[in-house]
């Protein structure tokens, strides 16, 4: 056994360990498709930058609003590799920042040119409050429910701290979710659900947005491969372990040709999911409104 040592060892919680060039991950694993997205997050690590090209617009657009938020950060967690200069783009915003990056496969880490640690997206291997800003990039629809993962997020920040979200809401592909006869479409997370988890957790207030971006192909069996080569297969461990054969893929083209334009190129549309909050740095009220404040007998007024 080895442990990847990506650096930052001073604020991890647990150590992330390698046997035989396997992740071995030191807790539980029965969330959703965890195994399955190391895979394919893996073999995906050398093509997402090419690949994923709305992951990378979407990270851009993230951080253009990162502009008019006023925080000026000494510790921050990236969280979710889609390209190898995502470190570059965060310490070009924050130069006096240390950047930490995270993601599920260690291979993702590897091109980068900063420190990174290789965990499970359902549990954060940081002590509380090590980071001043949080940016989770296209995770939470890897996570059948965000919630405990958006509580993890919560804890490792500093009070005042800023958590940022990117992800995609249930739009994303509704193109080839309306062509296909079988499930082979993730199912994403509502902003309005994703707004409320947090609210849940404590965080104060929530912002989510959301915007339709529509790319084109003129050769729809282009989408498949880039889907793959980007790490953003369906991946569900109840999906058919089949190969789609001709037929099925020529049957599913004829049906998505109904979405064509008039210049016979094929739209895919993204609904690209936009949030942030913050930690407070005061103690918030319990849910039921109850708040316990402690006061000496001597600072009782009497009468």
């Amino acid at each position: 056994m080895k442990v990847l040592k990506f650096g930052f060892k001073g604020q991890l919680q647990y150590s992330v360990a390698c046997i035989h060039n396997k992740t071995y991950w030191p807790f539980s694993m029965k969330q959703f498709f965890m195994p399955h997205c190391y895979r394919f997050r893996q073999r995906s690590a050398l093509t997402m930058s090419k690949a994923d090209l709305v992951g990378n617009e979407i990270l851009s657009r993230l951080l253009e609003k990162c502009q008019y938020i006023r925080i000026a950060p000494k510790r921050i967690l990236m969280i979710g590799m889609t390209s190898h200069t995502m470190a570059e783009q965060l310490q070009t915003l924050y130069p006096d920042a240390e950047v930490i990056l995270s993601d599920l496969a260690p291979k993702r880490l590897n091109i980068q040119s900063a420190p990174g640690v290789a965990h499970a997206f359902d549990r954060l291997p940081f002590k509380a409050n090590s980071f001043d800003m949080i940016v989770t990039h296209q995770t939470l629809y890897w996570l059948e429910d965000p919630k405990p993962f958006l509580q993890q997020c919560y804890q490792a920040l500093t009070p005042g701290g800023l958590c940022l979200i990117s992800s995609l809401g249930p739009n994303t592909l509704m193109e080839l979710r309306a062509a296909s006869q079988r499930e082979c479409v993730h199912i994403f997370h509502d902003m309005h659900d994703i707004g409320d988890m947090l609210a849940e957790v404590q965080f104060a207030d929530p912002v989510m947005e959301a915007e339709a971006l529509t790319i084109t192909y003129k050769n729809i069996a282009l989408l498949a491969k880039d889907l793959s080569q980007a790490g953003l297969s369906y991946h569900h461990p109840e999906r058919s372990r089949g190969l789609t054969g001709t037929q099925q893929w020529q049957s599913r083209w004829k049906r998505y040709a109904k979405f064509s334009r008039e210049d016979g190129s094929h739209p895919v549309t993204y609904e690209c999911v936009y949030g942030h909050a913050w930690k407070p740095v005061e103690t918030r009220a319990t849910r039921t409104g109850v708040q316990e404040f402690s006061i000496s007998p001597q600072d009782i007024p009497r009468r």
